[in-house]
């Protein structure tokens, strides 16, 4: 269903009302109002304050690990976004392209920016410039269409669209690392889903969600922290 996430103003999803401030506080609403809506009465799903929860999570992951920092305001909102993809995923197997090709654009657009208002600040940042965020773009949106292209549809297009983003955003170092967690984390799951039957072998599950966590996850522990973790394993192991 296509409905744009500004208009109309946050409603009942049953009665369309629209709700005030006092409906929206993270959580506190949802259980006030005992899971149902202050206007018509109806059950109101879990996944919104399970939205609210996992959000409060990763902004205080964020926090912790780069403090108030530009890099936990960036991280941060890009956290939001990656919900909001993975969540749109879930049910629709897709993701907008309003949120990854318009991504992409403002990765760019910011990468040039920083450089040229002020190259010091991208210290803050993730300093990888406009030939980096093309190396990384092609190469997080290239090797996840050559996998759907040997697959023969295997991953979708929006999840090429989200590595380029990734890629553009963040460059060629975690854009990789990030994919490697994600494909690491999505052959986990994937087995275990099958494994309890709550998939089949040609059932389709959505790699948007993983990519997302991957990425996460290698913004949160550190991308050169995890390569040399991984590059250590032989010896640990053996």
């Amino acid at each position: 269903m296509k409905q744009s996430i500004v208009f109309p103003s946050s409603h009942c999803p049953n009665c369309k009302s629209i709700l005030k401030p006092i409906d929206l506080i993270p959580v506190l609403s949802y259980l006030f109002y005992r899971a149902r809506c202050r206007y018509c009465k109806k059950w109101i799903s879990p996944r919104y304050p399970l939205v609210e929860i996992l959000t409060s999570i990763f902004i205080f992951l964020n926090y912790y690990a780069f403090g108030f920092s530009f890099r936990f305001f960036i991280n941060s909102f890009i956290t939001c976004v990656f919900i909001v993809a993975s969540f749109i995923d879930f049910d629709y197997q897709i993701i907008p392209d309003e949120i990854t090709i318009g991504g992409i654009v403002i990765a760019f657009l910011f990468q040039g920016i920083i450089n040229v208002i002020s190259p010091e600040l991208s210290s803050f940042f993730y300093p990888v410039g406009i030939n980096g965020a093309i190396i990384g773009a092609i190469a997080g949106g290239g090797l996840l269409y050559l996998i759907a292209f040997i697959s023969r549809g295997g991953m979708g297009g929006g999840d090429v669209k989200l590595a380029a983003m990734i890629g553009a955003l963040y460059g060629l170092k975690i854009v990789l690392v990030s994919l490697f967690i994600s494909f690491l984390l999505g052959g986990i799951i994937g087995i275990l889903l099958i494994v309890f039957k709550l998939k089949g072998r040609k059932d389709y599950i959505p790699f948007g969600p993983y990519i997302a966590l991957g990425t996460i996850l290698t913004l949160l522990l550190g991308v050169d922290k995890l390569i040399s973790v991984y590059y250590s394993l032989p010896a640990r192991l053996f």
